[in-house]
């Protein structure tokens, strides 16, 4: 598989993010507009939640029999893990045509914006993204932006038939705004005139931007706690709720009851029902048939890497106790945080253990802060290829601060040894803080080691 592709000069250079369409609209009017031959679009933004609930969207409607393409960001282990052609990654051999071809429009000249020649990793992958989905036949398109939405790289798209903004909060802040006020109004801006948006749990001040935004292209909204919901049924633990929400008297109505997603959390039943909402939709205008048994079985066997997922086999379970657990989860702001708080708050049976690690200029103090009432110990890390990685030492130096017992360390392996040498109770380990660290844990587990 391919891990990182080879870039000419004028492709893929490191640029100051500027945020601007034009490069993307130039390559693509010299590759012919393959962004205008692409399946119908369901558009996904937000914060956190994007690739849960576009994986779920996705496998609901395989399982009715549709051919669906999706685009999503970043890869954990390979590059072709960004490109799924009906369900399957894209291959080595045409991953590598598509850049060529990219790579050769791009030197028919100089692609400049604000000074800047070539192009982003990200816009010369969703310009050949566009090309593989415009070649290979499909019923729909789950499109998910990278960063943003208004001057994403995916926002050129013509013919999306749904938008989807799951939850918005703070990040990247660098780039989009320092509030929720100012990222709300950056992911509102994959809305269409007239096309509907399903909107997922929102702050008070994100939801008030979302609507105004959809006010001023028409755009018929379905928001979480408005129109539809849900939420687990607490006496059996295995089925949730999915309902909608009547204007007037605000009572839940139409209630269906579906088994419990496959992806582990609470946090996960608002992702389920966001795309359950999304479907009912397209199911509405005509885009899809999509059946009960089709929904309840796609969502108990979506699988969605390093979302709380329990690592069950491979070098790193073989380090931990007979009866300990051990998650990964890539959640890297506070609002990842939040919905890992929510989990653990369900799991006080064992003592919990994080590895963290991150990049630098997250908050790492807050992040912290939301988990402490749960977390026994933390071990700062510093994430093994992620060249802008923070510094173990930072990591626990917050924690200290915040009065969690903590240690640096330099190499995952070590953590976990230190972890399970100095307790003996079985316990639960998790592994959080990016998604880069998630998937240095997973080349570890599957035995590609590239530390000491």
């Amino acid at each position: 598989m391919i891990s990182t592709p080879h870039w000419p000069k004028t492709l893929g250079r490191k640029l100051q993010i500027d945020l601007k369409l034009d490069r993307m609209s130039e390559i693509l009017s010299r590759l012919g507009n393959p962004h205008l031959k692409v399946p119908k679009v369901i558009h996904v933004a937000g914060t956190n939640g994007k690739g849960s609930t576009t994986s779920y969207i996705g496998n609901i409607l395989r399982k009715a029999g549709y051919k669906v393409h999706t685009y999503i960001s970043p890869h954990l282990i390979n590059f072709n893990e960004r490109i799924i052609l009906d369900g399957k990654e894209i291959s080595d051999q045409y991953l590598f045509e598509i850049m060529e071809r990219c790579r050769i429009a791009a030197e028919q000249g100089e692609i400049v914006s604000d000074g800047n020649v070539g192009m982003t990793l990200f816009e010369a992958t969703t310009a050949a993204a566009f090309i593989a989905f415009a070649e290979v036949p499909a019923d729909f398109l789950v499109l998910e932006v990278g960063m943003g939405g208004r001057l994403d790289a995916t926002n050129v798209i013509e013919n999306t038939i749904l938008s989807i903004i799951t939850p918005v909060d703070i990040d990247h802040a660098e780039f989009l705004g320092n509030t929720i006020t100012e990222i709300a109004h950056e992911k509102a801006g994959i809305m269409k005139k007239n096309i509907p948006c399903i909107i997922s749990q929102q702050t008070e001040e994100g939801a008030k931007v979302l609507e105004y935004h959809a006010s001023l292209l028409k755009a018929p909204i379905f928001r979480f706690g408005k129109e539809y919901g849900g939420e687990e049924i607490p006496s059996n633990n295995k089925s949730f709720n999915y309902y909608h929400i009547d204007h007037e008297t605000h009572e839940k109505i139409n209630i269906t009851e579906y088994p419990v997603p496959s992806l582990i959390g609470p946090h996960q039943i608002e992702n389920v029902s966001t795309a359950i909402a999304a479907i009912e939709n397209l199911v509405k205008h005509g885009h899809c048939n999509v059946y009960y048994e089709d929904i309840c079985e796609a969502i108990t066997t979506t699988y969605w890497p390093a979302r709380l997922e329990p690592i069950i086999k491979g070098k790193i379970f073989d380090m931990v106790p007979k009866n300990w657990e051990i998650f990964l989860d890539g959640a890297h702001n506070p609002h990842g945080a939040k919905g890992l708080a929510r989990w653990a708050e369900t799991r006080k049976d064992k003592k919990l253990y994080i590895v963290f690690g991150t990049t630098k200029g997250k908050d790492v103090a807050e992040y912290l802060k939301i988990l402490k009432p749960y977390v026994e110990f933390v071990c700062g890390i510093c994430v093994e290829h992620e060249t802008n990685a923070q510094r173990g030492t930072v990591i626990s130096e917050a924690a200290a601060k915040l009065g969690m017992p903590t240690k640096p360390f330099d190499f995952l392996p070590n953590a976990i040894k230190y972890i399970t040498e100095n307790e003996s109770d079985p316990s639960i380990i998790l592994i959080c803080g990016s998604l880069y660290l998630a998937g240095d844990v997973m080349k570890i587990n599957n035995n590609m080691i590239f530390a000491d």
